[in-house]
């Protein structure tokens, strides 16, 4: 992390967008004074406890163009470490399912990725076929001229 003075490394970076308007999710830190211990506690604050995400549109354009919202970063650790706890879990108690559930997603993907192939495959082999007429025409006309004078 150039450019920056907090030691903490920002895992989620490049990773969140705003659910309103797609953006991504800019990394934000909170300035607690001159001191990283709170006042109140005594305890001294983690990097991770004071980094916020924030909507890039709403940053930058203001509240006509997206809803103000902020992420908190040890919000959204927790929320991640659950669900991951959550499917490790699941894939310990009864595997078969989870593997079932596993390879019907991956299939799936492989399936939608292969239908995109497919349809970029036609699209070329079509714009091909259409350059190639064009050429053969241009070669035809040049004959012709040519035969003619």
């Amino acid at each position: 992390m150039q450019g920056n003075n907090c030691p903490f490394y920002n895992i989620f970076h490049g990773i969140i967008y705003c659910a309103t308007c797609g953006k991504s999710m800019q990394v934000r830190y909170k300035k607690f004074g001159r001191t990283d211990k709170d006042r109140r506690t005594g305890k001294e604050r983690v990097p991770i406890d004071k980094a916020y995400y924030i909507c890039q549109t709403y940053n930058r354009l203001g509240k006509n163009a997206c809803t103000s919202h902020k992420i908190e970063e040890r919000d959204l650790y927790n929320l991640v470490l659950a669900d991951i706890q959550e499917a490790a879990a699941m894939a310990l108690k009864d595997r078969e399912v989870f593997y079932g559930r596993l390879s019907r997603r991956m299939e799936k993907q492989y399936l939608a990725d292969t239908d995109s192939l497919k349809r970029e495959y036609k699209s070329l082999a079509r714009r091909n076929q259409e350059i190639d007429d064009t050429f053969m025409q241009t070669r035809q006309r040049r004959y012709l001229l040519k035969s003619v004078y």
